[in-house]
């Protein structure tokens, strides 16, 4: 192991190759488990299942991660970041398919970038990022094609239940549903450059609503 006894390592990028598992990478870097915070693996593609939150993936065992960029990985895995609280930033905008356990009990995220499927939900998005619902302030999802309704005021859409979001961009959604984004009171900036249907009472109440892109 050529990185054997760095143990104070706090930032690392590297390009690797695409079938570097995160089991490979601990095994390499694992002596600085307790002091990275900022990693970023160009050619890396998947991210093998944790089993809980309590033994969670391998890139999880680095405990004051804060940024993680992961520019082309398609896969994340079961409980692939559980239990980093310090995790704030992370860009995973290949990943295709994404474990709804991948980010249990995080709760500190602030700038998400992700790929997702085209029928991706609303709903689907805010059961993965829940634990983050009073953090979360920017939120890019680059593959939805459709945000769906919320049912009323008091029932608005599952991305208004991200409260502290102030930035959204949704390059490939078309349609926009009823209250999408009703309550929404810090967000000041939308992307949705390809949006032709945008719902009844879709921005009401975005008090703080300075910027938006359409087509």
């Amino acid at each position: 192991n050529a990185f054997l006894g760095a143990n104070k390592l706090k930032s690392i990028e590297l390009e690797m190759s695409s079938d570097l598992s995160a089991r490979s990478f601990y095994g390499l870097f694992g002596d600085s488990a307790s002091t990275l915070e900022s990693l970023s693996i160009g050619a890396m593609t998947f991210l093998e299942d944790g089993t809980s939150v309590s033994s969670p993936g391998s890139l999880a065992l680095f405990k004051n991660l804060k940024t993680v960029n992961l520019p082309k990985v398609e896969t994340v895995g079961k409980y692939s970041f559980a239990g980093l609280t310090s995790l704030t930033t992370i860009n995973l905008s290949s990943a295709i398919t994404v474990d709804s356990t991948a980010f249990s009990s995080t709760g500190n995220l602030k700038t998400v970038d992700i790929g997702m499927k085209a029928a991706t939900t609303a709903k689907n998005v805010y059961d993965l990022l829940s634990p983050s619902e009073a953090t979360l302030e920017s939120l890019t999802v680059r593959n939805m094609e459709i945000v769906e309704d919320g049912t009323s005021l008091d029932k608005p859409g599952s991305l208004s239940l991200f409260k502290q979001l102030k930035t959204i961009s949704l390059p490939e959604a078309t349609t926009i549903g009823n209250y999408a984004f009703y309550g929404c009171s810090n967000l000041s900036s939308v992307s949705l450059p390809e949006a032709t249907t945008i719902g009844s009472s879709a921005f009401s109440d975005c008090s703080s609503l300075s910027r938006v892109s359409l087509p």
